[in-house]
């Protein structure tokens, strides 16, 4: 099922292996404290989107410009302490794939599975020489990470912790070249009118949208428990009412995310001019 890189695959040789599974929803985040020997080499971590191209983060993802990067539908972000690199996903499309590679001697690192809603750590798994990789298989609206090891030296269970420190998410930051919003001359007012509602746009608090719409997909799922009771009755198919909801949702969703991303990338050029 993985690739690897940096290392012969080991089952070859009749080995057995271990996968442990569990959901990811978007917001979710993977905590890995890898990040120092990755930028140092003692340590690589290859990935790749379904099956495009494998790339070695150190090398050709990190961003010396920004400590967030936004990797297909996914974050990846470096805390300030240059320790802990987190993935998160923003969206649930691709397929991603992880494995490392390492040098002995490294200890200590473990991959900590973060929930949105507590702000606190689940469950932690070792990143040591038995781990052989991370995939993450989207399902409906979540995704199913599987994490592989090496069983002939694996054997401990996933820790469970009930006390962790608060975790701040962080806001997506868009690091792929795409086109900056300019200000043409004005030629059309219709045109015009168009360029007056993105910079409004622009303006507004998106971090408060981004609350709302969470809310909003809250109070859906509690409606539906409402709205089952007339679905048979006679009145606008409750179905029908799901998918306009869903759609408006969507839309929101998107908006949010693209003038984040906007804002973001002006911010970025004004503290980089």
């Amino acid at each position: 099922m993985f690739w690897k890189c940096g290392r012969k695959s080991r089952k070859s040789r009749g080995e057995k292996f271990v996968i442990f599974e569990t959901e990811l929803f978007v917001r979710d985040t993977i905590r890995i404290n890898i990040l120092k020997e990755l930028m140092a080499g003692s340590a690589t971590l290859a990935v790749q989107l379904n099956d495009g191209e494998i790339e070695n983060y150190a090398t050709q993802i990190h961003n010396d410009m920004g400590r967030v990067r936004v990797y297909g539908n996914f974050n990846m972000a470096e805390s300030i302490d240059g320790e802990v690199l987190t993935i998160r996903p923003i969206s649930v499309d691709r397929v991603m794939k992880a494995v490392p590679a390492m040098s002995e001697g490294i200890s200590g690192k473990e991959i900590a599975i973060v929930r949105s809603s507590t702000k606190q750590v689940e469950n932690t798994y070792p990143f040591d020489e038995t781990f052989m990789g991370l995939e993450l298989v989207p399902s409906e609206n979540k995704y199913i990470l599987k994490l592989e090891y090496a069983d002939s030296v694996q054997s401990e269970q996933p820790v469970i912790r009930e006390e962790t420190p608060v975790i701040e998410e962080e806001k997506p930051v868009m690091q792929e070249e795409q086109s900056v919003i300019q200000e043409p001359v004005v030629q059309n007012p219709v045109k015009d009118e168009k360029i007056q509602k993105i910079e409004e746009e622009l303006q507004k608090d998106y971090k408060q949208a981004e609350v709302q719409l969470e809310e909003c997909k809250t109070q859906l799922e509690i409606d539906k428990r409402v709205l089952e009771y007339y679905k048979d009755k006679d009145v606008k198919p409750v179905e029908e009412i799901f998918k306009e909801i869903q759609q408006k949702l969507d839309e929101a969703e998107k908006q949010i995310a693209l003038f984040i991303q906007a804002q973001q990338k002006k911010t970025m050029e004004i503290e980089g001019s």
